[in-house]
């Protein structure tokens, strides 16, 4: 498991990226989040599907509070949704891309 902290709406908060990031992103969008990821950097207009940004940065705090039992890294949607920034979301997903990337040994 590949893990980071960040701050997402005023609290520090772990990410991790190992196949419980992708099974859990799976379970949430019915998606492959490989497929996610070369859609996204792919699109020649550049756009995301913010759904799926969200749940990318969720899975990555679910699988990292479910592979350490850590309770007080609970992060919800709802905080994703309503209270986080932008610049927050988007420090996190880069995060989540470092991530990956470290967990596959792909170059950043």
């Amino acid at each position: 498991m590949e893990q980071k902290k960040v701050k997402i709406a005023g609290k520090q908060v772990w990410l991790a990226y190992c196949y419980a990031t992708e099974i859990v992103f799976n379970d949430l969008t019915g998606e492959d989040i490989n497929e996610y990821f070369k859609e996204m950097f792919t699109s020649e207009e550049g756009k995301t599907n913010p759904k799926k940004l969200l749940y990318a940065i969720l899975a990555c705090a679910i699988a990292y509070a479910q592979g350490t039992t850590q309770t007080d890294n609970v992060l919800e949607d709802k905080t994703l949704m309503y209270e986080a920034k932008p610049a927050e979301l988007i420090e996190a997903f880069k995060v989540v891309v470092e991530l990956h990337n470290e967990w596959y040994k792909l170059p950043s």
